[in-house]
């Protein structure tokens, strides 16, 4: 699935609006691939699109990541074990969120991933 995530973040470039704006400092900035999606296009979607769409959010989180300042903001996420898991997550995300964007939706995985880790 790592091959999967690079290869979907890496996949053409998008700009974030003004009204999708999520809350990591550095926003707006460039979107790549599926971070434009939003959750009913999850929703909608057949198996392999929401397992694209998983890759390129758990891609997203690891970009973040490797930004972190501490190390415990460069580990976030090291609880993941489990990619069925984390559709499940992102399923239950986007039926009360469905306008949302594959980026929000992966910051908010991420502050899940954090809360549960105790890094926040």
């Amino acid at each position: 699935m790592r091959i999967i995530a690079a290869g979907v973040v890496l996949t053409g470039v998008c700009a974030l609006p003004a009204s999708a704006q999520i809350s990591h400092p550095a926003a707006p900035h460039e979107l790549l691939s599926n971070g434009q999606d939003r959750c009913s296009e999850f929703l909608a979607g057949d198996q392999q699109r929401q397992t694209i769409d998983v890759a390129w959010i758990l891609g997203y989180i690891t970009g973040v990541d490797s930004r972190g300042v501490s190390e415990a903001d460069r580990a976030v996420g090291s609880s993941f074990h489990d990619g069925a898991a984390v559709a499940a997550w992102v399923q239950k995300y986007c039926l009360s969120n469905p306008y949302d964007i594959m980026a929000r939706v992966a910051e908010a995985l991420r502050n899940e991933f954090a809360m549960r880790e105790g890094r926040q």
